[in-house]
């Protein structure tokens, strides 16, 4: 993936449009009380690629966080904070943990977290090194999000496939180590997993750098995080499609 930088100013802008574009988010507190979700990762999360039909950024506009704020409705509240290049990996290259994510999460004081790592793990220069401290580092993560919200219900993505080795991303690593390895670490900590892995296997078109998901990818990203949402959830109702007289 992409060339890793720290990712701070425009971080504030991602999340705060977040925030912002999510219907009034204090007004809807006022109405009931929605699910405050949030989403971390590397540059998928942040939306790398992704242009308006003027051809400039829209990382905020188009990546699946605002997919996913549009398909939950007034259930939920979504922000997000995704930073280019990083892993879950303290002692790596591009560690997530030297970002400023803590201070985003203490802001969203989430009910729900979508981690969403995997793809940078796998390069063929960081896997074979640090792979022995993956889990340990995961679970590192993991205990600094209950430390904010002892109750966060914490959702492990499994990554996208990769169509090349760009970046010296593997494939074969994500689907043979990456993902064995934290579908264990959720079970080890009763976390729920979300199947991205399988949800855009075969769909290379749904991925114009090999790596990064386009606008299509994203909405695809979107709807299997929901999905797994409503499955998991008794909190949440499926919404229904008035076309078709059935949740969606």
């Amino acid at each position: 993936m992409r060339q890793y930088r720290h990712f701070v100013a425009p971080a504030m802008v991602l999340l705060l449009t977040a925030f912002l574009s999510t219907a009034s988010a204090g007004e809807q507190v006022r109405r009931g009380t929605p699910l405050r979700i949030f989403c971390m990762g590397d540059s998928i999360t942040e939306g790398y690629g992704l242009t308006n039909a003027n051809g400039k950024q829209a990382m905020a506009e188009l990546g699946y966080p605002a997919r996913l704020r549009e398909i939950m409705g007034t259930q939920a509240t979504v922000s997000h904070y995704g930073v280019g290049g990083t892993t879950y990996f303290r002692n790596g290259p591009h560690p997530f943990e030297k970002t400023a994510w803590l201070a985003y999460l203490k802001l969203a004081n989430p009910d729900v977290v979508i981690m969403a790592f995997g793809t940078n793990c796998s390069r063929t220069n960081t896997w074979p090194v640090l792979r022995d401290q993956y889990a340990d580092d995961i679970r590192w993560t993991m205990a600094q999000i209950r430390a904010v919200n002892t109750n966060a219900a914490i959702y492990i993505c499994l990554p996208p496939p990769a169509y090349s080795g760009t970046w010296a991303v593997s494939e074969s690593t994500i689907r043979d180590a990456v993902i064995p390895a934290l579908r264990k670490v959720a079970e080890q900590e009763h976390c729920n997993t979300i199947d991205l892995h399988t949800a855009l296997a075969n769909h290379p078109e749904l991925f114009p750098d090999t790596i990064h998901p386009n606008e299509a990818g994203m909405k695809q990203i979107a709807r299997t995080i929901a999905d797994r949402l409503y499955d998991t959830r008794k909190d949440l109702t499926r919404p229904v499609d008035p076309a078709a007289g059935v949740g969606r």
